[in-house]
């Protein structure tokens, strides 16, 4: 029996994918440009990622920085620290913790 194997640009469980399913965050400068965080797939952190071009006809996400505090992320990215500070609690809660 043969396996088709879903490509990794179109894998909702693959970080670089568009339609990856844990995205929290999405800013959309430009067909171009886009910035987006992310929980990571092992549910430890947060991570920033620009889009990167394409893959496989697909937009596709690279990883930029790793953040596990909301404070790092809004250093980062300071013209969008107020949507970050609304939307993200101030330390990553691991998956699992209490």
């Amino acid at each position: 029996m043969s396996r088709t194997k879903t490509p990794r640009a179109l894998n909702p469980a693959c970080e670089e994918a568009d339609n990856y399913s844990r995205v929290v965050l999405r800013w959309d400068f430009s067909e171009a440009r886009a910035i987006r965080i992310i929980k990571c797939r092992n549910q430890i952190q947060w991570i920033i990622q620009n889009r990167s071009g394409r893959r496989g006809g697909h937009p596709s996400w690279r990883p930029q920085f790793y953040c596990r505090t909301r404070q790092a992320l809004e250093r980062l990215l300071p013209g969008m620290a107020e949507e970050i500070a609304a939307a993200l609690p101030v330390r990553f809660v691991e998956a699992g913790a209490a």
